[in-house]
Formats: structure tokens, sequence, C-alpha cells
């Protein structure tokens, strides 16, 4: 039982070594990405249509014209994916800087956003 006297423990994170965490970003990288393109693919139902697009625009680059994105709101899984996308992007900029720990946290918040995704729409 807790109490104001007795608070409850607060979450730490685990304190691992360089070569730790460099082992775990490496171990996890490709199945985290393989999550957020999931998790991307689920929530836009863009997958098919962009591997047609770019199979015709990689034959002939006149095939289709090009668009410019559309915004899509943060708030929708769509936005939750693409957020993961740009948290999984910060953890190779962290790992290129060998900045181990921010590149193994942001790969966290990229699964997790991922696996939300996911969860939610799956």
């Amino acid at each position: 039982m807790t109490s104001l006297l007795n608070p409850p423990r607060p979450y730490t994170i685990a304190q691992l070594t360089d070569a730790q965490y460099d082992r775990l970003y490496l171990d996890w990288h490709d199945k985290v990405t393989a999550e957020v393109c999931d998790a991307i693919a689920l929530a836009t139902g863009t997958r098919d249509r962009q591997e047609r697009a770019f199979a015709a625009l990689a034959e002939d680059i006149t095939a289709i014209p090009v668009t410019a994105p559309q915004q899509i709101p943060h708030d929708t899984p769509a936005g939750r994916a693409l957020a993961a996308q740009a948290m999984l992007r910060n953890a190779e900029i962290f790992y290129a800087q060998r900045r181990l720990w921010h590149a193994v946290s942001d790969l966290q918040l990229a699964a997790r956003g991922a696996r939300e995704v996911l969860t939610e729409l799956g």
C-alpha cells in the first residue's frame, strides 16, 4: 500500500554501457522500421498506390504527374504513424552521431507509436 509517507518508486530508465546501447539499436532497428512502415501503410492505406506509382515512374519519369504530399492531422492514426517515422529518423541521426542513449530512447518511442497505431487499427 502506498501513501504520502511511502510514495511509489519512480520509473527509472536502464543505465547501460555504450556497447549495450549499440547492440540494442542494431538488434532492433530493422524490426522497428518494419513496424513503422506497417503502421504507416495501415493508417494511410497508400502502400499499394505508392508502389504502383513508383513502378510507373521508375519505368518512365513522365508516366504520371507527381503531386505534393497532403497534410495529415497529428491526432489521427496516420499522423501518429508519421510521428513514429520521425522518431525513427531521429534515432538514426543520434546513432550516426554516436549518441547511443538518445538513439535507443527514440527507437523505443518509434516502436511505441507504431505499435499503438497497429493495435488501434489492426
